[in-house]
């Protein structure tokens, strides 16, 4: 997911955590109050040639995350709503963030455009795809030259009477 947002702008994100195994209400517990201090401290300034991540202060991007809202549906589900602000001097770039107890996978964007670049994850070159269909045609046309002409059946016989 990607949120792109002029400077000078705000937008609210809900993240919803669910975790079969762990108490969130107990890891969540520790996070900045409401409307408190900003949640990050640092971004992660994606670089656009090679998708790496450099982490940069949160005040020195213009970008402030806070929390404005808190809910728990029980104690494996919880409901997170931030406040994202981009102030009207921040400079245009790309930002990874998540770093929470839990992986939001967003991709913040201060300018017009989207971020259309490489990520550190989950990004597949397309020669890498080739050249393992490549191998996987190979590998099975070997596989069924061998089961054609090395393979034996026992021959059965009928004998009439």
């Amino acid at each position: 997911m990607q949120l792109v947002m002029h400077p000078g702008s705000t937008a609210f994100e809900t993240a919803v955590y669910r975790s079969d195994n762990n108490n969130l209400t107990a890891q969540f517990q520790d996070f900045p109050a409401i409307g408190s201090n900003p949640v990050t401290q640092d971004l992660y300034r994606i670089d656009g040639s090679d998708g790496l991540t450099n982490p940069v202060l949160a005040n020195e991007t213009g970008v402030t995350i806070t929390f404005q809202n808190k809910t728990f549906e029980g104690i494996h589900v919880a409901d997170l709503l931030y406040s994202i602000s981009v102030d009207s001097s921040a400079t245009d770039a790309s930002y990874e963030i998540g770093g929470a107890p839990c992986w939001t996978g967003l991709v913040l964007t201060v300018g017009s455009l989207p971020y259309y670049g490489p990520l550190p994850f989950g990004r597949i070159q397309p020669i890498a795809v080739i050249i393992n269909n490549v191998a996987a045609l190979i590998t099975s046309a070997i596989a069924c030259l061998a089961l054609r002409f090395y393979w034996s059946r026992p021959k059965t016989s009928s004998s009439k009477n």
